[in-house]
């Protein structure tokens, strides 16, 4: 295993750790959405900021990884950028 990996481990389960650690302390309704004024209009239960917390929790960094991992693969490299290293010479 790489180093950032493990890095990225440790901070998406000390993440966990303080998120979960936290809810017991947080009030029975929560606001999760908020106007242009900055007044909460939109709210959910403890349970359901449960869930919330956890599919952001595991899915934003999934879906990042393949966003990351697969988008070269489907340009076929088209969308990297070119180091310019690699390029003396070339133009």
């Amino acid at each position: 295993m790489s180093r950032a990996f493990l890095v990225f481990s440790a901070l998406l389960v000390a993440f966990a750790v303080l998120v979960f650690n936290s809810i017991g302390d947080l009030p029975d309704k929560i606001a999760v959405h908020f106007d242009a004024n900055s007044a909460p209009d939109g709210w959910v239960s403890r349970g359901q900021y449960d869930v919330l917390v956890f599919l952001f929790l595991i899915g934003l960094p999934l879906i990042l990884f393949a966003l990351m991992a697969g988008l070269p693969r489907l340009t076929r490299g088209k969308g990297l950028i070119p180091n310019k290293k690699g390029l003396e010479g070339r133009f």
